[in-house]
């Protein structure tokens, strides 16, 4: 979008350019012939304010003897110049604001991603930690097995305090992983528990 406002911009001071500066031109005395014809076609025009204003070669040759003579002349061309520079900079602004957008977009799918990775191997590290809770190799977890386990077992008290949770909310947090209240819980309820509290304590 910014290309075509710069061609817009382009091509209407070419045209205004033909129908105001020209005849203005004709009578004014340049060294170099380019600025006598300059601006005798849309064509021209356009070629000299390609040349002057988005490559930036020196403009004043042509331009100062007109705008000695006829000074409104002045205020047309700064006008062309301030409108094609805005053009340009919002050319550049557009490339650099989607470039950010895309590097945005970037890091939140890298950070999805690592975030899977994370989740994934915390549930590998779940599995011994639950089958070395399940004393009697059921499968399911009683809140006595719970207890036991935090009691008795390093790993498992570690595990629970890395989510700040203590031995006195294990009841509460025992209940909320027992949905169906069967006063068991199973392997998928106790990760999918564990999970939440791991991303609650990250937040």
């Amino acid at each position: 979008w910014g290309m075509c406002l710069i061609s817009i911009f382009l091509i209407m001071f070419a045209i205004l350019s033909v129908e105001i500066v020209h005849p203005k031109n004709k009578g004014i005395e340049h060294e170099d012939d380019w600025c006598k014809h300059a601006f005798s076609s849309v064509e021209r025009a356009v070629m000299f304010f390609f040349q002057t204003m988005l490559v930036a070669d020196d403009w004043g040759q042509c331009i100062v003897p007109l705008a000695q003579k006829h000074s409104y002349l002045f205020w047309f061309f700064g006008l062309a110049v301030v409108s094609t520079q805005l053009g340009l900079m919002n050319l550049i602004l557009t490339a650099i604001v989607d470039e950010a957008s895309s590097a945005h977009e970037r890091d939140i799918e890298a950070r999805v991603k690592e975030v899977r990775k994370e989740e994934e191997q915390y549930i590998q590290h779940l599995k011994p930690v639950f089958k070395s809770m399940d004393v009697d190799k059921d499968g399911m977890l009683s809140i006595d097995e719970l207890l036991h386990a935090y009691d008795t077992n390093y790993e498992v008290q570690q595990t629970f305090r890395l989510l700040n949770i203590h031995r006195h909310s294990l009841s509460t947090l025992f209940s909320m992983m027992d949905d169906d209240e069967s006063g068991h819980i199973c392997y998928d309820e106790f990760v999918t528990c564990m999970i939440d509290a791991r991303m609650q304590d990250v937040r």
